[in-house]
């Protein structure tokens, strides 16, 4: 599959729902793995700051 296509899906509204939530799922248990290994908060709150301005970008501006 062309990487155009492979955007172009992945960026369609009916597909964006969940490819976000899978997004921050990822990020979240990755950084709960990252936070068990350390014992510490910091990467859950490194995660939280970074998905936070990423879900602020899809607010619409108005």
């Amino acid at each position: 599959m062309p990487a155009s296509a492979v955007v172009s899906r992945s960026t369609s509204p009916e597909w964006f729902p969940a490819a976000m939530a899978g997004t921050v799922i990822s990020a979240l248990e990755g950084a709960e793995l990252a936070a068990q290994v350390a014992r510490s908060e910091e990467p859950l709150h490194v995660a939280g700051r970074h998905l936070a301005r990423l879900l602020a970008t899809y607010l619409p501006h108005g």
